[in-house]
């Protein structure tokens, strides 16, 4: 499905996936057996006609939309333009190789849940990511001895998993470290919603 097509349908909490051409993209996607290796969320922001995109990463060529901070491009957790961030996702790889995207709807009651989000990222923009081995350790720390990652970097799913717990659509009993972006496919079981649903994962094209 286009873009275009979900454009108007797309509301806050629902996941996009991306398929990376990037080093690091390709070693989580090996490390996972998943074909996806970044996951964001989609945001509904009142004055924006378009979707906004909720996201961790270490991409800097996108403005944060709604930063008070003079420095609209920092790396880590960032709210950007949708469409832009689908658009120019890994045109800086070479040779240019057009990523693959799927979009996850999720039903819920979305009351309040914009105002958590912009609560949650104006907390912590500018908070870069981990290094690759640092981000390998905080999902073992997480996933296998329940230790919760101090909130001084965070990776794709780890932001996205400490949001849906903010949201309360996850619990607590694994800390936000313990998810990579497998767990927010249908591929993986571990992600386990306390309230709302997911339907399976759509293909998406720009």
């Amino acid at each position: 499905m286009r873009y275009d097509e979900l454009k108007t349908k797309v509301n806050t909490g629902d996941l996009i996936l991306f398929e990376g051409e990037y080093s690091i993209s390709k070693t989580i996607e090996r490390l996972e057996g998943c074909p996806y290796s970044h996951v964001g969320m989609v945001i509904r922001v009142e004055g924006f006609e378009d979707p906004l995109f909720f996201e961790a990463t270490t991409l800097t060529n996108l403005e944060d939309q709604v930063t008070d901070n003079p420095n609209k491009t920092l790396a880590g957790p960032k709210i950007v333009n949708l469409y832009e961030r689908l658009k120019h996702y890994g045109e800086d790889v070479k040779p240019y190789v057009p990523p693959k995207f799927a979009y996850r709807p999720l039903h819920v009651d979305r009351a309040g849940m914009t105002d958590a989000l912009l609560v949650l990222h104006k907390s912590y923009y500018g908070i870069a990511d981990p290094k690759e081995i640092q981000m390998i350790w905080e999902v073992i720390l997480g996933r296998w001895f329940r230790i919760k990652a101090k909130k001084n970097n965070f990776f794709c799913s780890e932001w996205i998993a400490l949001a849906y717990q903010a949201l309360g659509l996850i619990n607590t009993k694994y800390p936000y470290n313990s998810y990579m972006p497998k767990d927010f496919t249908s591929m993986s079981s571990f992600l386990k919603l306390q309230k709302g649903s997911f339907e399976k994962e759509i293909p998406m094209q720009v």
